[in-house]
């Protein structure tokens, strides 16, 4: 609740300032709306998302289950306000794309060093022949290349108004089921925070949106996504042909499969164009919708619909398997 109504109440300021100090979003060939709009309403979802996480620290400061997660709810703080930064700095003043890549992967090494790592690892029959180093390598590859995909596939899909607020909603929920199993409280409350910021945002960012989120708003969402998956699946991942050691693996893969598919897609298809691969161009799967003749609204309908049978089919079948 407080995540939502800061996020809420703090839009009209954003706005606001972003008109006074032409912090807009102006139209082009890519873009849907047909005049300048805000950018800068990343703002309001850091604001909800940080107020929540504070309430929740003061609020949990006598549990033990706090004091023994204290460092990762630290890391994802900080992880989640550098990427946030980066984000907003480049709606105010504009970052080349190479730049923000490496900003990303310098921030996605840090969270690896601060303790929220895909920690890989059994493979099995040869695991005896690889070394401690070669296994904190891997960790490190695996981790910051996965965190660095989810920033820039939820940056990626947030081309139409409210889609990716809500796939990052219905990403969350998919998180809560699983952890409502597990008990993990820590990640629980991070998803909601999450969430609860989320549904703020989109009271003024559904279709015709009045504010756009911007890349702070986008990096953030894809920080907190990539960061809850590797804290709640991958943390002490075993590569192994256990049925439940391979559903952990996949979770977060197929819950994140269109932005996922979309980001891969879109990228070898501008490298056979021999275009780079950050070309800003028409070929995500919302462009390619609206290009056979869906209007914005069912473009957003039907991804999210599809996302959300998506997720809340696999949770059924994989909690049933799991707990077999």
């Amino acid at each position: 609740m407080i995540g939502y109504l800061t996020s809420y109440l703090s839009i009209p300021y954003i706005k606001n300032l972003a008109y006074k100090y032409k912090f807009l979003d102006n139209p082009n060939l890519r873009k849907q709306h047909t005049k300048p709009i805000p950018r800068i309403g990343g703002i309001s979802l850091f604001i909800g998302y940080f107020t929540s996480l504070i309430s929740f620290y003061f609020l949990s400061l006598n549990n033990d289950y706090l004091s023994e997660n204290l460092k990762i709810f630290l890391v994802f703080i900080f992880a989640s306000s550098l990427f946030f930064f980066v984000g907003i700095i480049d709606d105010l003043i504009k970052i080349s794309a190479r730049r923000r890549l490496v900003l990303q992967f310098l921030i996605s090494s840090l969270t690896w060093l601060l303790g929220i790592k895909i920690t890989i690892i059994d493979f099995n029959f040869y695991s005896e022949f690889l070394n401690t180093n070669l296994y904190l390598f891997l960790s490190w590859i695996v981790t910051t290349f996965w965190i660095v995909g989810v920033v820039n596939a939820i940056n990626w899909i947030d081309g139409l108004d409210g889609l990716a607020s809500s796939v990052s909603i219905l990403f969350m929920t998919g998180i809560i089921m699983f952890q409502h199993f597990n008990h993990n409280h820590l990640s629980i409350f991070i998803a909601i925070a999450t969430i609860s910021s989320c549904l703020g945002f989109l009271k003024y960012n559904n279709f015709p949106s009045k504010i756009v989120m911007g890349d702070g708003g986008s990096y953030l969402l894809g920080c907190n996504i990539s960061l809850i998956s590797i804290f709640v699946f991958w943390s002490n991942l075993q590569i192994s042909f256990d049925i439940k050691n391979l559903i952990i693996l996949i979770v977060p893969l197929v819950f994140l499969s269109v932005p996922l598919i979309d980001m891969v897609y879109v990228v070898f298809s501008r490298l056979n164009s021999g275009l780079s691969p950050f070309y800003p161009d028409r070929r995500h799967l919302h462009h390619r919708l609206l290009n056979k003749g869906f209007s914005h609204k069912n473009t957003v309908k039907l991804i999210t619909l599809f996302i959300s049978i998506k997720i809340s089919l696999s949770s059924l079948v994989f909690l049933h398997l799991l707990t077999r």
